[in-house]
């Protein structure tokens, strides 16, 4: 996944080699993509599917408080029975740019979570 890049890359955050010496734990909890039908044609074949990529991750400090929750994206496919390998390669394309998106939502809330309010100061 981009993820890894974007962080070293893109943003003020820097990876470190384990939870003691961290701010914030990002952890990847799952990855999962489904397809679901949206319409069948008159003879009873999906014509339309809905593909649907989940991240859930959990960022949390030290100490195990959650700062964020899972972030979804989905995307439409329609295709017809004969454009069979045209749809794979939709199909691939739509799962990259959700990816992609749910990447850059989940670099936009860790950039804006703040540290919390130590006890006493």
């Amino acid at each position: 996944m981009r993820l890894r890049q974007e962080l070293l890359a893109g943003s003020d955050v820097t990876i470190v080699n384990t939870p003691s010496e961290a701010e914030a734990i990002l952890e990847l909890l799952s990855d999962s993509r489904s397809r679901d039908v949206l319409s069948i044609n008159d003879t009873g074949r999906a014509r339309e599917y809905e593909i649907t990529l989940s991240l859930s991750f959990r960022v949390s400090n030290p100490s195990g408080i959650d700062y964020m929750e899972a972030v979804t994206a989905s995307r439409d496919l329609t295709y017809s029975e004969s454009d069979f390998l045209s749809r794979e390669k939709e199909e691939a394309f739509l799962y990259r740019d959700m990816e992609a998106d749910l990447v850059n939502q989940l670099m936009r809330r860790i950039e804006a979570i703040k540290p919390p309010k130590q006890a006493g100061g």
